[in-house]
């Protein structure tokens, strides 16, 4: 049976994307009023990376499969299996650690194989965590898994 989570977005999502888009439209109406070929490839761009973020919005889930993990992005799709994953963690304190697209500072941290390490955002973080418990019984929790108020 699989459990499909949707991701968790809040407003460092809507700044950084926001301000990206507003910046490229700026960037494209300039350019258009010195020059029509040079605007063009700055209006693509433009929307590029809007459909970017649409994708971004709609493609993102979690899903926990019967065999692992399986998260799926704008762009790609990939899972962890269940036996591979080693410690959960708190990341809602880790503000510096995050790119221009994190969905959410309320994020869970998986730590799984070897090296591997991957920050995930569900909505329904309690939710998810609970059934990711019943399913990785060795992994290590971090007692403190709440989200921020």
């Amino acid at each position: 049976m699989e459990d499909a989570y949707r991701p968790k977005i809040d407003w460092v999502f809507w700044s950084h994307a926001g301000s990206v888009v507003v910046l490229l439209a700026l960037v494209s109406v300039f350019l258009s009023s010195i020059d029509i070929f040079i605007s063009i490839p700055s209006f693509l761009l433009f929307l590029l990376m809007l459909a970017y973020v649409v994708l971004i919005v709609r493609r993102t889930k979690y899903t926990l499969s019967s065999t692992g993990i399986v998260i799926q992005n704008a762009t790609a799709k990939y899972e962890i299996s269940y036996a591979d994953v080693k410690k959960i963690t708190n990341t809602n304190r880790d503000l510096i650690n995050y790119g221009i697209f994190v969905l959410s500072l309320d994020r869970v941290g998986i730590r799984y194989g070897k090296a591997g390490h991957i920050m995930i955002s569900p909505a329904d973080k309690q939710g998810f965590l609970t059934r990711l418990r019943s399913r990785c019984r060795n992994a290590i929790y971090e007692e403190d898994l709440k989200p921020i108020k």
